[in-house]
């Protein structure tokens, strides 16, 4: 019985536990405020990523699901302390019981029962760790909502800047368009001409709605990772460029700090939890203690002169429990114990999760960074000046319009290939930084 002789240097340990404090002082200073229900009016944002994932994170009611489960999980330490209620009995002699100071008339009884010194502790110290993890679940549920609005806000970005580029590609239609007509009237040029212009321009138009519901679904998407109610149109800033590069930490260092998110903490610190309920369900089986106190009212002696007459009894007493029957402490030591194990178990295969997550998310920057090197660097460059020859060319005659015409597709495809690397890089690392947990600096942009 080693837990038995140490539950006396336990007792000090056993009333505060080691997490309590963190919990009350994290809780005292992050609170977050939420009102009963959503503004109907759209806040001001500017059109830029941070406003929209603040607003987020202070409102959405997922978060406030979080939180309030979190303070729920708190106010449950305090409950961890409590004792039994003390009772106390009167009895009232109905035959009374003479005695040599006088007979016995009434009498009081107050009764404490006080459980294993060590059930304070491992109760309390239970009730820290599920507050402390659902701390923690309050973060992992803001990374989670941070990666959503980042990857509609990007979504949206892209939209933006392939309107723009298909609307430029529209007014070089309408350009190439009335030099095609004209030249018809002169005889210079046929019919197909002006037909497979008409065609791309047809094209272009129909690309251009396509648009329209494509951006239709990225606003309904940001809307709710705002928990916005309103249909208003939301705004992103098109001037805004992605930063294409890749991280400067190592894989290993983000690796190590993706074991450290804050979901798989939870799980940690729910794993700790358990095998405290373990303990308490242990200690609940020792011997429990009682302390009494006993006052027996005394009327006057049939001599009232002898010395003591009418003096009142009063006891003390002190009594331990036998623990005969724990069958039921020790089925749910059992439980508690084998949901640590399935709990701690759940967080490696998590971690093992979150490492191939994490390399398949680098490995998907590594190639979008090399997109975006290859279309800016090379490829746009090379179309621009290949398209401004070409309409050169076309207006002096010295080339066919189906070559103008491929010039303006060749752009057109690279510059929206472009700006889809450069989406695509920055939904990855705002899902890197949820895997990770933290924001991942970048290195030297490419």
């Amino acid at each position: 019985m080693q837990r038995v002789a140490l539950a006396g240097l336990l007792l000090v340990s056993a009333c505060a536990g080691t997490h309590e404090q963190t919990v009350r002082d994290r809780l005292a200073t992050q609170r977050f405020q939420f009102d009963e229900t959503q503004p109907e009016a759209v806040p001001h944002f500017d059109g830029g990523l941070g406003p929209y994932v603040a607003h987020a994170v202070a409102r959405h009611p997922r978060m406030e699901a979080a939180y309030y489960r979190w303070r729920a999980s708190a106010a449950r330490i305090d409950q961890g302390r409590r004792i039994p209620d003390p009772t106390l009995t009167y009895t009232g002699f109905v035959r009374r019981v003479e005695t040599r100071v006088g007979p016995q008339r009434h009498k009081l009884s107050l009764r404490q029962q006080l459980p294993f010194p060590t059930v304070w502790g491992h109760g309390t110290e239970a009730a820290s760790l599920d507050a402390a993890g659902a701390g923690r679940q309050v973060d992992a549920v803001a990374l989670t909502l941070t990666a959503q609005v980042s990857d509609a806000y990007w979504e949206l970005w892209r939209i933006t800047r392939v309107r723009k580029v298909l609307k430029d590609q529209a007014a070089i239609l309408d350009g190439l368009s009335v030099a095609a007509r004209a030249r018809l009237e002169v005889g210079t040029s046929g019919l197909t001409a002006v037909a497979q212009v008409g065609l791309l321009m047809a094209r272009n138009a129909e690309a251009q709605s396509a648009l329209d519901e494509a951006e239709a679904r990225a606003q309904a998407r940001l809307r709710e990772a705002l928990a916005l109610r309103t249909a208003d149109p939301l705004e992103v800033d098109e001037k805004v460029e992605p930063v294409v590069a890749m991280p400067k930490e190592s894989p290993e260092a983000l690796r190590e700090a993706g074991a450290e998110h804050p979901a798989i903490d939870a799980l940690a610190l729910q794993a700790n939890a358990h095998e405290e309920r373990a303990e308490l369900a242990y200690a609940k089986g020792l011997p429990t203690f009682s302390l009494g106190f006993d006052w027996i009212e005394t009327g006057p002696a049939l001599d009232p002169a002898l010395d003591g007459s009418g003096r009142d009894a009063v006891t003390i007493s002190a009594g331990i429990s036998i623990p005969l029957w724990r069958f039921s402490e020790d089925a749910a030591e059992e439980e508690a114990r084998a949901m640590a194990r399935s709990t701690r178990a759940e967080r490696e295969a998590l971690v093992v999760a979150r490492s191939g997550a994490i390399d398949r998310t680098l490995s998907k920057i590594r190639d979008q960074v090399r997109r975006v090197k290859l279309y800016r660097d090379t490829l746009q460059p090379q179309a621009e000046a290949v398209l401004e020859s070409a309409l050169a060319e076309y207006q002096v005659g010295n080339v066919s319009l189906a070559t103008a015409i491929m010039a303006q597709r060749d752009l057109l495809e690279v510059q929206m290939g472009l700006f889809e690397a450069q989406a695509a890089h920055a939904r990855s690392w705002s899902e890197l930084e949820h895997l990770v947990g933290r924001k991942v600096e970048a290195g030297e942009a490419a």
